[in-house]
């Protein structure tokens, strides 16, 4: 899969989908009509700190390809391509990713009332059928999401992409479809877990060599390890 990293913008836009709230920034006016900077080099917008930049504001330094170097595959057809120049254009794009049969899948599922259930129920009935799932009935709940394995294969959310004006921050909408945060999975979050998940098997795997060296080599001191 090829994904337009370098399109995505850490913006505030709470009214993108209204155009005549969206206004340009400023800075643009920094750039000729080539596409060159008429000024030096910034790590970010002089205008970052002016009260309408808060949001709603298109400002060229929220755009990852710029504010970040990303690398991505340039030719995803699968058959070699030949450019302009004459030169043949390898593929670069994965077209099978390779997996465990079956694969550990952690899942997350929306539950809204408004989609046909039978119909959900056939979909994850299918992904059941690929790979060993955990929570059996996929999570519903940001407490079940936390519960998933650690280190599963494949994370996969049938879920609503939703976006919380409030806080202004997006959120995975699982479970019922409503304004309950136990049905929101949300960015921060989701890597707070991950961090702690990776702190906690740091430390079952101290406590395992721990209990290790005191099997192989007997002494009185005694191992005191926290989980």
């Amino acid at each position: 899969m090829s994904f337009p990293g370098h399109s995505c913008t850490t913006s505030p836009l709470p009214d993108r989908t209204d155009p005549d709230k969206l206004e340009w920034c400023p800075s643009l006016r920094e750039w000729a009509p080539n596409g060159r900077r008429t000024k030096a080099p910034a790590e970010a917008c002089s205008y970052q700190d002016t009260p309408a930049h808060q949001k709603n504001m298109l400002c060229p330094y929220g755009f990852w390809g710029l504010k970040h170097v990303i690398e991505h595959p340039i030719n995803v057809d699968p058959a070699v391509v030949a450019i302009a120049s004459g030169t043949m254009l390898t593929p670069d794009v994965l077209s099978q990713v390779k997996w465990p049969k079956p694969p550990a899948m952690s899942t997350g599922l929306t539950r809204d009332s408004k989609l046909d259930p039978k119909e959900l129920t056939a979909h994850f009935t299918v992904m059941k059928n690929m790979a060993t799932c955990s929570p059996e009935r996929g999570a519903e709940t940001w407490d079940q999401v936390q519960m998933m394995p650690s280190s599963p294969d494949v994370i996969y959310f049938l879920c609503h992409g939703e976006f919380d004006n409030n806080l202004e921050e997006p959120y995975l909408g699982i479970g019922p479809r409503d304004t309950n945060y136990q049905h929101r999975v949300y960015p921060d979050q989701l890597l707070q877990w991950a961090v702690t998940v990776e702190q906690r098997k740091d430390q079952w795997s101290m406590r395992d060599m721990a209990e290790q060296e005191a099997e192989t080599c007997p002494s009185p001191v005694q191992w005191h390890c926290r989980s």
